[in-house]
């Protein structure tokens, strides 16, 4: 058998989805979603803590670094692009210049 929107199966019967706040009933009908800008803990919705040079993701439920900053645990931490490198096309990274290889946090030039 199936159940109804709003509510999903438990043992021989159907019972209703029990929605918290900040959240919204999903598309299947049978469980349901964090409202934008918070994500599931268990069974609520938390804010999604967004740190300093940080911005919400495009999902709403996450968050990534501004250009020139990468995530650093719970932060966002700026880096350093060094001599004989570019920044990276995602703004998150660098990459070294043609005719030089990343070697640690440097570009060494290429042998060869």
């Amino acid at each position: 058998f199936d159940c109804n929107r709003g509510f999903r199966r438990s043992g021989g019967s159907c019972v209703p989805v029990e929605v918290p706040g900040q959240a919204h009933l999903a598309a299947s009908g049978r469980d349901w979603e964090c409202n934008r800008e918070f994500r599931r803990s268990g069974d609520s919705c938390v804010a999604v803590e967004v740190p300093e040079h940080g911005y919400l993701a495009s999902s709403g439920r996450d968050w990534e670094c501004e250009r020139s900053y990468r995530r650093s645990g719970r932060t966002c931490e700026l880096f350093t692009v060094p001599a004989n490198a570019h920044l990276g096309y995602s703004g998150n990274d660098w990459s070294c210049n043609p005719g030089y290889r990343r070697l640690g946090e440097s570009c060494a030039r290429a042998e060869g």
